[in-house]
């Protein structure tokens, strides 16, 4: 199968970019159709991206020698993939309620990093690693209608196991509390893993979050998800309701306590500012 940013290459949504339009339509066209550049990433991001790229090292070693690596080598991958974002073209950028530290931050992915291997070590035994990163690329249709849509859903799974002659197929995340039970049953991303799953033939998956909880002492949530044919199609109908209104040229500001860490904020009060003297020209 080709890798993900071939898959990219044609006319497609992701599960991210769904969510992305959800939380603000006009942060969804300031950086997906207009492609204007963030002012910013956020640090906590960055320390989720680092902390992914050291799992993935982890279970890509599963896969290819069979036996989880040493722990040197994941703490050393995260810090590579920290500095990969500090030497990033977008300045690094913490929340108020979050330190500036880079050491401190450093310090706290490293603490992850270990909570996540004691906990990886434990469970891998008997458990076999079938892919990391896998991409996929399936089609969209209205539930209601039937109609296909042109975009294909298109993203990559972070881990796929499979125990017993199932398949489960596991999503990293990074959080500075547990994920509470409203979390865990309304989120639509393993809605989507689940019909992506399906369509590439993995069959009836089971789904799982590791949540890699950012306390004060690091642990993994380790989160079993539940999803039907009704979720299913609920999903279907957002990702079709989303991608009409994109196509409709549908985006408005929502303002919320979001804008204050949004990357792209200072290109939507900019936008606002010039409606509102071409309204009074």
């Amino acid at each position: 199968m080709p890798d993900l940013d071939q898959l990219r290459d044609g006319l497609h949504v992701s599960i991210s970019q769904i969510k992305a339009y959800i939380r603000c339509s006009r942060a969804y066209q300031l950086r997906y159709v207009i492609g204007v550049k963030p002012a910013f990433k956020p640090k906590a991001l960055a320390l989720g991206t680092s902390y992914h790229a050291a799992v993935a090292r982890f279970y890509v070693a599963v896969k290819e020698d069979g036996a989880p690596p040493p722990l040197p080598l994941i703490c050393d991958t995260f810090r590579d993939g920290w500095q990969r974002e500090v030497d990033g073209d977008v300045p690094l950028q913490a929340d108020e309620d979050e330190t500036d530290d880079d050491g401190a931050l450093v310090d706290k992915g490293i603490a992850l990093v270990g909570a996540f291997y004691d906990m990886a070590v434990a469970s891998v035994a008997g458990v076999k690693v079938e892919a990391v990163e896998k991409p996929f690329s399936v089609e969209i249709h209205d539930p209601d209608t039937g109609e296909v849509m042109e975009e294909r859903l298109v993203g990559a799974f972070d881990l796929v196991v499979s125990e017993g002659g199932r398949h489960t197929v596991v999503e990293h995340k990074t959080s500075a509390r547990r994920y509470g039970s409203d979390q865990i049953a309304f989120d639509i991303q393993p809605t989507g893993y689940r019909i992506a799953a399906k369509a590439i033939g993995l069959g009836d998956v089971a789904l799982k979050y590791q949540v890699a909880v950012k306390s004060k002492t690091p642990a993994v949530q380790v989160v079993d998800l539940a999803r039907t044919s009704e979720d299913e199609d609920e999903f279907r109908r957002v990702a079709v309701g989303v991608m009409r209104a994109v196509d409709a040229g549908i985006f408005m500001p929502l303002r919320s306590w979001a804008c204050r860490s949004c990357p792209h904020a200072h290109a939507c009060r900019l936008s606002r500012a010039v409606r509102r003297s071409r309204s009074t020209s």
